[in-house]
């Protein structure tokens, strides 16, 4: 057991059954999950293409070059990817895109080490976290595409008026991503010490919603849609990322002989999530009405997403420096027995080349 949930937390509880059934009314609600097709998106299956050891994807139709992409169902990756395989901007720039959701970004993670994907995406913690327990991990971090802070702790008002509420409290958690990491700094802020708190364990956001729904829990960290749902419970928020120091980081993820040996296949997929980016930026309102179309979510709810996030292909200094942070304190907190270097599992040189004026390090 890790060292932070014998000293923060009195108990975890596993509600990965709820989450079976959870997953499945939540997402026939909102019409963007794991049995729901987006444009060029396959659900539950992946296409097939040669292994990573060949240095190669299998070429798609005419001169396109497929790349198989795993995103994160309803996440800004797959809004962004939708409007992008609608508008063509991936087969303009040469890439025949086979796309998988998954109801969390790490699943895209274990999809690639079983070379499933070529490229996935995960949030700082998330990924910080895998390497550092899988030893000799292959795994990469190729980009930053998405940075934001808009996410809130959203609690039931029945049982939490304000965050002074908390102890005593059943806060509901995704074990290893993102989230844990945020509850625990909100546990921290607050003081909170051994037996002042209950960890609801759930496997993805849409479970997350149905434990809410159901009364099984009292708060969870929350953006965009799940917030709305949420709200529509009659939860509230009462902190922000900001009150404890933290934000949203999300990232490329892909396997090192990948990234090595297909560097203009990444540069023509960055161009394409490019374009599609600029097109949410100039054409905000048709950007929403085809997110609404084949992503199921409403098109205010679209607009105030991207609202709170800084998109685009970079590298800054001060997210390396976040992320820096991040894994410094997943060593201090024992979540790994292998340090590493945070330089050591970046591989950014395709996406440098292509923006080379967005990348600071």
């Amino acid at each position: 057991m890790k060292k932070f949930i014998k000293k923060y937390g009195k108990k975890i509880m596993s509600m990965m059954a709820v989450a079976a059934v959870a997953f499945t009314t939540v997402v026939g609600t909102t019409g963007c999950g794991a049995g729901t097709s987006s444009a060029n998106t396959q659900s539950g299956k992946t296409s097939s293409s040669d292994s990573v050891d060949n240095g190669a994807s299998d070429a798609g139709s005419g001169d396109l070059t497929t790349l198989r992409f795993g995103v994160m169902t309803g996440n800004i990756d797959h809004l962004i990817t939708a409007i992008g395989t609608e508008k063509g901007f991936f087969e303009k720039n040469g890439i025949d895109l086979k796309v998988t959701e998954y109801a969390a970004g790490i699943n895209t993670v274990d999809a690639l080490t079983m070379d499933q994907l070529d490229v996935g995406i995960a949030a700082d913690f998330a990924i910080l976290n895998r390497i550092g327990n899988a030893a000799g991990s292959d795994l990469k971090i190729t980009a930053n595409y998405a940075n934001a802070g808009g996410a809130q702790l959203y609690v039931n008002p029945e049982t939490v008026k304000d965050k002074n509420d908390l102890k005593g409290k059943r806060i509901i958690n995704l074990p290893g991503v993102i989230y844990e990491y945020w509850n625990v700094l909100t546990a921290q802020k607050l003081g909170l010490g051994e037996g002042d708190y209950t960890f609801v364990n759930v496997d993805s956001q849409p479970s997350a919603v149905v434990v809410a729904s159901q009364g099984d829990g009292d708060a969870f960290w929350a953006g965009g849609e799940v917030a709305a749902q949420l709200a529509g419970y009659g939860w509230t928020p009462i902190m922000s990322l900001d009150d404890i120091g933290a934000t949203t980081t999300l990232f490329f993820i892909a396997r090192e002989a990948y990234a090595k040996n297909n560097a203009e296949t990444l540069k023509k997929f960055y161009a394409g999530f490019s374009e599609a980016i600029d097109y949410i930026s100039t054409n905000l309102d048709d950007a929403a009405k085809i997110v609404a179309a084949k992503a199921g979510l409403s098109e205010d709810k679209f607009k105030q997403l991207v609202s709170a996030y800084d998109l685009g292909i970079q590298f800054k200094k001060s997210t390396f420096d976040y992320l820096d942070g991040v894994n410094k304190w997943l060593k201090d907190n024992s979540y790994y027995k292998t340090p590493y270097e945070t330089k050591d599992i970046l591989f950014l040189d395709a996406a440098r080349e292509a923006y080379s004026d967005k990348f600071e390090i």
